[in-house]
């Protein structure tokens, strides 16, 4: 079991990018949980729809949410993790396919009651 938090706050440590995609209370809590424990925040958040681009949300700590292609063309070597469980496989489709982002710069992010966990979403 991987604690997501800690791996996040590390690659930010790193000074690697770190990109939380979706907007929702999944994101506000990720977010609420790596300032409490490790005083961070995310580099940037994104959502693939256009209504949320360019607000900032109560949740978001002060982030300003931008648009997937944005946040890849500034930050080429950041990592993204995908907040959503439910359309983790839509999100790294449209990322990979239509924004032509390498698969490796993705994990998905999920909690449930059992477990936490960071997947790697490369392609073998």
């Amino acid at each position: 079991m991987t604690d997501y938090i800690s791996h996040i706050a590390a690659l930010l440590e790193q000074e690697t990018p770190v990109i939380f995609y979706t907007v929702g209370s999944v994101t506000f809590g990720y977010i609420r949980e790596l300032k409490n424990r490790f005083g961070k925040k995310p580099t940037a958040v994104c959502d693939g729809d256009l209504r949320k681009q360019g607000k900032t949300f109560r949740g978001l700590d002060d982030i300003q949410v931008i648009s997937p292609q944005e946040a890849i063309e500034r930050f080429p070597n950041g990592q993204f993790f995908i907040c959503s469980l439910d359309y983790r496989y839509q999100i790294i489709g449209y990322l990979t396919e239509s924004c032509g982002m390498a698969p490796e710069r993705s994990s998905i992010m999920y909690r449930s009651k059992r477990y936490a966990a960071v997947c790697s979403c490369k392609r073998h």
